[in-house]
């Protein structure tokens, strides 16, 4: 219950948060993936995580606290889904930075792919319906995007942040 109340709170001040946000900084999503995936194996070491990373050095530009959490909500997900596997993947596309997370677990329904990243919303198995749209605000904020898909047996999610340099810190 303490969880959800902190989701709750922190849902509805994200807003504000990140338009009065002014303290960004360029970090590497390549470092902060590794640090959160050996977390998350030690939150559960039955589960086997995989971390690819074909780019050393993936600068970004915004707040790491941020990306941190909408990042964390995602992988928060594998814990409660996959049955063995989860794996982390960073790619280089042009402008954006592509992660993409992958699980073993249940396939998403039909129904529920489309309103996943939707505030409240809980799927079949979902906890609060917070943390996913908590991810998609803050990745959209920062002018990226996440997609979620099955795709050969697995549930993918596709998150896709600017490069630094290709997004303006004061656009709104």
């Amino acid at each position: 219950m303490e969880k959800k109340i902190k989701q709750i709170l922190y849902f509805n001040t994200l807003d504000y948060v990140l338009d009065n946000e002014k303290e960004y900084e360029e970090f590497y999503l390549d470092k902060l993936l590794t640090y959160l995936v050996t977390n998350f194996q030690a939150v559960n070491p039955e589960l086997n995580w995989s971390l690819a990373l074909s780019i050393k050095q993936a600068a970004i530009f915004g707040s790491q606290d941020r990306i941190r959490v909408s990042l964390e909500n995602v992988l928060e997900n594998q814990l409660r889904f996959a049955k063995k596997t989860v794996e982390v993947t960073l790619m280089d596309s042009e402008r954006f930075w592509v992660i993409e997370i992958k699980n073993d677990g249940p396939s998403i329904s039909e129904q529920d792919i489309h309103h996943i990243f939707k505030s409240l919303y809980k799927g079949s198995n979902g906890n609060f319906g917070l943390g996913l749209s908590i991810s998609s605000k803050i990745i959209n904020y920062y002018g990226g995007s996440i997609t979620v898909e099955n795709h050969d047996g697995r549930v993918c999610f596709r998150i896709s942040y600017p490069k630094s340099g290709w997004r303006d810190p004061d656009y709104k």
